[in-house]
């Protein structure tokens, strides 16, 4: 089965910093759920950018899907550190009552 995500060497140093992520292995199967747990600082977020292309890494691979193309992204949905604002609050439809 093809991951839904692999990474290979990835790796991301701002500026002339230490690196946020540093040569990282990873692979997360399709339909599964993996969870992101670390210290303040320890590259998790930069990892979900780097996925999602918002930030473009120093070095390494990464393959959504089996694809390495931008156009794999069409397949994923994500939401980074800030929630985008709805066009419209969304309200439930109004009850109806039954046999009316």
């Amino acid at each position: 089965m093809i991951p839904a995500l692999e990474t290979s060497g990835l790796t991301e140093a701002f500026g002339r910093g230490a690196p946020a992520v540093d040569n990282l292995p990873l692979t997360v199967l399709r339909r599964s759920v993996y969870g992101f747990l670390g210290a303040n600082g320890s590259g998790k977020t930069t990892t979900l950018k780097l996925a999602r292309r918002r930030v473009r890494p120093d070095a390494g691979t990464i393959r959504l899907f089996g694809d390495s193309r931008l156009a794999a992204l069409r397949e994923v949905g994500s939401l980074i550190e800030t929630p985008s604002p709805q066009p419209r609050p969304l309200r439930p439809a109004p009850a109806r009552a039954a046999g009316r």
